[in-house]
């Protein structure tokens, strides 16, 4: 939900996170997602105070590392990706480089180790996996 508002903002970069903050607060979402959405990116400059918001900030780019995972895979399947491959290849600085390798590793500081923190991530994308066709 907190990249909805991608192919709206995509070319207006700074739009991103307002948009879809706007539209949550018109669906009467509760504030504190509203503010995660806000401060999962760094253009605006919001805080990042909760568990929620810190761990959104953290997943963001390690979920398209994982999604790329799963694209160099023969099968492009998610249910191919093991937490290991998701590992090794976060080692690999030029594989998926726009991930952003200093933020996915702030999960640290929320309690989790990078292995621990990609495993849940890889899991819960796992689950979703027929929504994003992989």
């Amino acid at each position: 939900m907190h990249d909805a508002d991608y192919e709206a903002t995509e070319k207006d970069p700074a739009q991103h996170t307002l948009l879809m903050a706007k539209l949550l607060e018109e669906r009467n979402c509760d504030p504190r997602v509203i503010h995660a959405v806000r401060a999962h990116s760094d253009e605006h400059g919001v805080p990042r105070e909760s568990l929620m918001d810190k761990a959104l900030y953290a997943c963001d780019n390690l979920s398209g590392l994982i999604i790329a995972c799963a694209l160099v895979r023969p099968d492009k399947k998610l249910a191919s990706v093991t937490p290991k491959f998701v590992m090794r290849k976060y080692k690999e600085k030029a594989f998926a480089a726009s991930a952003k390798r200093e933020e996915i590793e702030t999960c640290s500081g929320i309690g989790f180790t990078l292995p621990d923190f990609a495993a849940i991530n890889l899991v819960a994308l796992q689950g979703i996996s027929e929504d994003l066709g992989l």
